[in-house]
């Protein structure tokens, strides 16, 4: 099976755009930190903030969260 590595980035989403989580392409440790804050495959968020330095804000199950760009950019969206 093979991926498609020109997935788009959550770092490259627009303020206030709706976005659904693809997957995400980092280590073990990021996976559990991210599912624990709620993001996971297939879940769906809106941009709070992305002025596309410094961190992110994100509105996921009806809480805000703060990610920082390194972050953000494994994860791949719809």
């Amino acid at each position: 099976m093979t991926q498609n590595t020109s997935a788009r980035r959550l770092t490259a989403a627009a303020q206030h755009e709706q976005v659904r989580v693809n997957r995400i392409e980092g280590g073990e440790g990021l996976r559990a930190r991210l599912a624990a804050m709620g993001i996971v495959p297939g879940v769906a968020m809106s941009i709070v903030r992305n002025s596309f330095w410094g961190p992110l804000i994100v509105n996921v199950r009806g809480s805000r969260l703060v990610l920082g760009r390194g972050a953000a950019d494994k994860i791949a969206i719809d």
